[in-house]
């Protein structure tokens, strides 16, 4: 991967949140590293204190909870364009609750939160894009999926992952789709064979 074309496919996507001068932009770009990420890595497990926030070059990664038995439950997709901000830890100082993984080879641009989050105290800009990413990413996202999962029917509910996902669709596994839709595996198969015979 050319890291020039995706350091600027990044800054495109910085300056979509919010208005940057090329001195905040610039200032605020060093602090983002290139990471990569094989099949099933981490970028952060359930129980460790989250040190990064990032986003997502290339690929998937899902959040999931675990319960008692080690069965997962899916919390969160997130492909290229999107941000992995684990939020409540960093803003309670706790642990996390959610693991964070790569469903298939990924490309991250990864900074310290507490970086970015010194940098915001001092300028008025990052700190929009700060928070634009956080109410974008962790708040917007999630209510809007949470109560999806309670306003629309199973059908319309993997239409809309289709129409969100597009491309990455195949990219990640059955199971993780159907948890993370609340569908019975085997209805999400009936649909995907449906999808894929019109």
């Amino acid at each position: 991967m050319d890291p020039v074309t995706s350091a600027d496919r990044f800054r495109k996507n910085l300056l979509v949140l919010a208005a940057l001068s090329d001195r905040s932009l610039n200032a605020l770009l060093k602090l983002f590293t290139l990471k990569n990420l094989n099949k099933d890595d981490y970028f952060l497990r359930a129980g460790e204190y989250p040190l990064q926030l990032a986003f997502v070059e290339q690929g998937v990664i899902h959040s999931f909870y675990t319960d008692q038995l080690g069965k997962h439950f899916s919390r969160g997709i997130y492909v290229a364009g999107m941000y992995l901000v684990p939020l409540p830890p960093f803003i309670y100082r706790q642990p996390s609750f959610l693991s964070f993984q790569a469903v298939c080879g990924t490309t991250l641009f990864q900074a310290r939160y507490s970086d970015v989050h010194m940098m915001a105290k001092n300028d008025i800009e990052v700190k929009n894009i700060l928070r634009a990413v956080i109410d974008r990413e962790w708040i917007v996202a999630h209510e809007l999926h949470d109560a999806g999962l309670h306003v629309y029917n199973k059908l319309t509910r993997f239409e809309l992952f289709q129409a969100r996902y597009g491309q990455y669709v195949d990219d990640i596994p059955a199971d993780l789709i159907a948890s993370y839709l609340n569908i019975p595996p085997a209805l999400l198969e009936k649909y995907r064979k449906n999808k894929s015979g019109e």
